[in-house]
C-alpha cells in the first residue's frame, strides 16, 4: 500500500539505476512516523495488532464493478498528525504494524 503523505516518489527497483544505494541500519526513522495517526494493518497481525491499538474499517474506494471497499487500520492517536505510540523518538508499544516496520517499501499497482 502506498501512502501518498511518505512515498512521494515511488520507483520499481532496478539493479542497475540504483546499484549504489544502500540502507541505513544504524537508525531508527521514528520522526517519519510521529505525526501519522493511523497506518493500514494487515490480517496476520490482527491478532499482535489489537492488543496495542484500536483496529477500525475505514472506506477505501470501489473495486472494478463499483462495489465499495473497506480496509483495517490500527489508530495510535484521535487526532491528525497525533501519533500517541512514539515517545522520544521510540515505540512505546510491542508491535509496530507491518507496512511501517518494511517502509520504504511497497506494493504497487504498475501500468
Amino acid at each position: 500500500m502506498i501512502y501518498p503523505e511518505r512515498h512521494t516518489n515511488p520507483l520499481p527497483l532496478d539493479r542497475a539505476q540504483l546499484r549504489l544505494l544502500r540502507l541505513r541500519f544504524d537508525r531508527h526513522d521514528t520522526e517519519r512516523f510521529a505525526t501519522m495517526h493511523s497506518c493500514f494493518v494487515v490480517g496476520g497481525e490482527f491478532g499482535d495488532a489489537c492488543k496495542e491499538y484500536p483496529l477500525l474499517w475505514v472506506r477505501a474506494g470501489q473495486d472494478d464493478n463499483g462495489a465499495p471497499q473497506a480496509a483495517p487500520i490500527a489508530a495510535f492517536g484521535l487526532a491528525r498528525q497525533s501519533n500517541l505510540c512514539i515517545e522520544r523518538g521510540a515505540w512505546r508499544t510491542q508491535h509496530v504494524p507491518v507496512l511501517m516496520r518494511v517502509y520504504p517499501f511497497v506494493m504497487a499497482r504498475s501500468a
